[in-house]
């Protein structure tokens, strides 16, 4: 029953947080901005000499970017360097929106906007300091698991048939992301603790929110496989529905763009989901057991307390 009161409390919070979850997708778009901006201007640039711009623009021809990059030549370098820069702006929002989300779990009232970056500030720091932990990690795991896929690989590249390789290839792919997803895990309850105990000390917050996925692994990893689900399924919708749309003319473009956009949003609340039913489940685990009560004391001894006279020794 705990996890279908997770459930719950994730859609729930999704649901009174709609115009919430639209300003958080809304400020993703803004941290990519700039390298779209510069895209869009050296293509834009570059097409209007083209008599093909429109074949171009529908099948993305390579050799098109080749005509681009022979014009400006800076084209890869610049278009790097305005990635790490989105990435940066992403990576110093991101606990801001974390922040938010905790507020809303933490409440079963709708925030308002004002009320939400309130809540993000007042935990901006140690969510900083819990992203930037979570990041290490994933690049520990990843770092420590490229063996297994090397190995993986030697041994599919030996297999008599394609489809056995492919196979072996998947389940090692999925193992190694779903162990890369373990950090996440715990970093969404160390948020949550932070929240709910406002306890001094990030890391050892995480190692407490470490261990309470380690004693509750079903419940925990139950619930984070069904938000998970739920992101995937939602990308997969919207990946077909944009191909579908996908075109060279403005209307579709605009289409596009919305579709894009609602995209990230869906995945937002995705992440508010999980976090609500995190906060949900480590506050059932950890509630205190109620305390009996204990009888005021008296002058003479409790009657009810002494064998009636039936009673038989």
């Amino acid at each position: 029953m705990l996890l279908a009161d997770a459930c719950r409390a994730g859609f729930g919070a999704v649901r009174r947080s709609k115009r919430l979850l639209a300003c958080c997708a809304l400020s993703t778009g803004l941290a990519s901005l700039p390298l779209a901006v510069y895209v869009a201007r050296q293509v834009d640039a570059q097409g209007a000499r083209r008599p093909d711009a429109t074949e171009v623009a529908r099948y993305l021809d390579p050799d098109f970017f080749a005509d681009v990059r022979s014009t400006t030549p800076s084209f890869d370098a610049d278009a790097i360097a305005l990635v790490v820069v989105s990435l940066v702006l992403a990576f110093a929002l991101r606990p801001l929106l974390w922040g938010g989300y905790a507020g809303i779990s933490a409440t079963k009232k709708r925030l308002t906007f004002a009320k939400f970056v309130r809540e993000g500030g007042n935990t901006y720091w140690k969510f900083l300091r819990i992203s930037a932990v979570c990041a290490l990690l994933v690049g520990a795991v990843s770092v420590g698991l490229k063996p297994l896929l090397d190995t993986v690989e030697r041994f599919a590249q030996t297999e008599p048939t394609e489809v056995s390789a492919t196979n072996a290839r998947t389940v090692a792919q999925v193992i190694v992301f779903l162990a890369m997803c373990l950090p996440a895990m715990i970093a969404d309850y160390a948020r949550v603790g932070v929240r709910m105990r406002r306890r001094p000390g990030v890391l050892a917050e995480f190692g407490r929110s470490a261990m309470f996925v380690f004693q509750h692994p079903f419940r925990t990893s139950g619930f984070y496989l069904i938000g998970l689900a739920l992101e995937v399924g939602v990308v997969a919708v919207f990946v077909v529905l944009i191909r579908m749309a996908d075109g060279a003319y403005v209307a579709t473009s605009l289409v596009v763009l919305v579709l894009g956009q609602l995209l990230v949003a869906l995945r937002e609340a995705t992440r508010l989901f999980h976090l609500a039913g995190a906060w949900t489940i480590r506050e059932a685990e950890e509630r205190p057991a109620p305390v009996r009560p204990v009888h005021p004391e008296s002058d003479g001894d409790d009657l009810l307390d002494k064998p009636l006279p039936w009673h038989v020794g």
